[in-house]
Parts: structure tokens; C-alpha cells; sequence
């Protein structure tokens, strides 16, 4: 898939569980990810995350990512913006 941009705030039904199972992996040229308000993916998610080598943005305010995971995110992926 050529999938850009993905905006998934607020859909209560994405959840750690479904991005471990490598949804978003389908989507390499991803650049940009907006996560906010999904409480059920948390810190769980982050393995998965990071292997986004492309993403230049990633919004996960007001989910269950922790700020320990924020800085982990902003560790691996020094290019990415990551707003929390």
C-alpha cells in the first residue's frame, strides 16, 4: 500500500493487539500516523511502532502511552516529531 498519511484518533476499536499483529507493517511508506484518544494502545504497541522507518510525524496524545514510552519513541526514532 501507498499510504501516506493515517488518521486513526478516536477509533475506539484500534488496540495494542492489533497493531502487534502488523497491521500498520503494510503501510512502509507511511509517513504520517495521528493516535490520539486511543486509550487501549499503550506502551504494548512500541516494538511495532518503531519499525516505521518512514514516519516523519506520529500524534499519541491522550492514549495509554506512558512518557517513558514517548521518550523511547523519541530515542528510536530521532527524525520523527512525536506530540504527546
Amino acid at each position: 500500500m501507498n499510504v501516506e498519511q493515517l488518521g486513526l484518533s478516536y477509533c475506539v476499536g484500534v488496540t495494542d493487539r492489533g497493531i502487534q499483529r502488523g497491521a500498520l507493517q503494510r503501510m512502509p511508506q507511511l509517513k504520517r500516523l495521528a493516535l490520539r484518544g486511543l486509550k487501549q494502545v499503550t506502551d504494548a504497541s512500541l516494538d511495532e511502532l518503531v519499525k516505521l522507518t518512514r514516519l516523519e510525524h506520529i500524534n499519541i496524545r491522550q492514549n495509554g502511552i506512558t512518557e517513558a514510552g514517548c521518550d523511547r519513541l523519541r530515542q528510536a526514532m530521532p527524525k520523527t516529531v512525536v506530540f504527546k
